[in-house]
């Protein structure tokens, strides 16, 4: 299994540059294709400014293997035989909102996940012999490599597809 990061940028509220302090009742975003534009009632001329950002649909993929706990045994047991995880490599755990790292021999980064992939909470370079807490809303867990998390770019809300 692999995972993909989509890139949603919240764009509702990424101002162009050199735009501050606007209130929001006199801002309006429109969308047109891949296009976002700004127009604002209280400064014409300021009027349908381009705001760059992420094609809504972009896919990019960060970990290209992952392997799935598919059994009340591997969910229990998760990475605690392992050495370690090499680089885009990771372990998912469904139904599940929190994890332990007893008798695992390496730290390692915590994504927790709603239903929809969106990340919830990140807890970074967990060390053995570790209970986390449980996190509300959270459905699922992906575990990887130590920083990984950080060297990827990943941020609380940005979702992930798994294919």
């Amino acid at each position: 299994m692999q995972a993909f990061l989509l890139r949603t940028d919240n764009l509702e509220t990424k101002k162009p540059n050199g735009i501050r302090d606007l209130k929001s009742d006199s801002v309006k975003y429109s969308r047109t294709g891949n296009n976002q534009y700004l127009e604002t009632t209280r400064f014409p001329e300021l009027e349908s400014i381009k705001i760059q950002h992420f094609q809504k649909d972009k896919e990019i993929l960060i970990l290209h293997d992952i392997e799935v706990a598919e059994s009340f045994f591997s969910k229990l047991t998760g990475l605690i035989f392992k050495k370690n995880l090499k680089e885009g490599s990771g372990f998912l755990i469904e139904n599940c909102n929190n994890i332990h790292t007893l008798w695992m021999r390496f730290p390692i980064d915590v994504l927790y996940l709603d239903e929809g992939g969106r990340i919830l909470h990140m807890l970074y370079s967990v060390k053995p012999f570790r209970f986390t807490s449980s996190i509300k809303g959270a459905v699922k867990v992906l575990e990887i490599k130590s920083k990984a998390a950080a060297g990827l770019g990943l941020k609380v809300g940005d979702i992930l597809r798994f294919k």
